[in-house]
């Protein structure tokens, strides 16, 4: 399994929609599958281009983590 670490993407549908995306996961197939679930997270090519991996040591269940930036208000 990976650790896919998004910063500063589309993760809701609401008047701040960006903020950071953390998935467990073994490919990016994966990644796109367990997001796949939640309306509002879109991941685009850059977003792709710019995402960082860390590998697990041991067995971690895959398990997606939203972190919507709280904005102004």
């Amino acid at each position: 399994m990976k650790i896919w670490l998004f910063q500063d993407v589309r993760v809701s549908n609401s008047y701040h929609p960006f903020g950071g995306l953390v998935v467990i996961a073994e490919t990016e197939g994966h990644v796109k599958q367990l997001i796949a679930q939640y309306n509002g997270v879109v991941l685009g090519d850059d977003d792709w281009e710019n995402v960082r991996t860390f590998p697990t040591h041991s067995y971690v269940p895959a398990e997606v983590f939203i972190f919507p930036d709280s904005g102004c208000c």
